[in-house]
């Protein structure tokens, strides 16, 4: 999956993301537990999910640190 691929309307999964962006998967992880990056889990799933707009903040480095 590449950026220009990436819906920001869409969720995608933290492995999507971290593909999309070229950041690692562990990295993504941190920010969501930290705060930095909104996550979420849909219910009765154990994956987080991270709206499209998010992905592409990540890409930019446009996160604002918490």
């Amino acid at each position: 999956m590449k950026l220009s691929d990436i819906d920001p309307m869409k969720t995608y999964s933290v492995n999507q993301a971290s593909e999309a962006t070229g950041e690692p998967v562990w990295s993504i992880r941190r920010m969501i537990r930290r705060g930095t990056l909104p996550g979420f889990k849909q219910p009765g799933q154990r994956v987080f999910r991270i709206k499209g707009k998010d992905v592409l903040r990540v890409a930019e480095g446009t996160l604002d640190a918490a």
